[in-house]
């Protein structure tokens, strides 16, 4: 039995780095959403209606608008909006950040250097099976 040496450092694959672009991508949108709710918290909390009690006072069903607009509901639809805003900002980062790295991926596997020539051979093979008998020989 030998154990085969490893190179030092292996660049993660392409999978890894999208999974940790993704995590990163929904720790900043629960970060956005977090700090908007704090917001939001406030303005719940200063709600005039009168027949909500317990915790439901920190929610928008604290919210009065008595047949007129209130600027505390109105506040609450900006805060949507913005969430929103950050989700499409975020989103398109992300969308950037793969497409980046998908390029570096494929100009990484795509040289033929003696490490890379597996992957770059397995870039452009096709595996056919279950091909019916009548047709293998055309």
């Amino acid at each position: 039995w030998k154990q085969r040496r490893q190179p030092a450092y292996r660049p993660p694959s392409l999978d890894a780095k999208v999974m940790i672009h993704f995590l990163e991508f929904g720790f900043r949108l629960c970060a956005g959403g977090s700090l908007l709710s704090l917001v939001l918290i406030f303005n719940y909390a200063h709600g005039t209606a009168d027949d909500v009690k317990g915790f439901n006072k920190y929610s928008l069903s604290n919210i009065n608008t008595g047949g007129k607009s209130s600027p505390h509901l109105w506040q609450a639809v900006i805060c949507a909006y913005l969430m929103m805003a950050v989700f499409a900002k975020l989103l398109l980062a992300q969308w950037r950040a793969f497409v980046k790295i998908r390029h570096e991926h494929f100009a990484r596997t795509a040289t033929f250097k003696p490490e890379n020539r597996s992957a770059a051979q397995a870039q452009r093979s096709l595996m056919l099976e279950l091909v019916p008998e009548a047709v293998q020989d055309q």
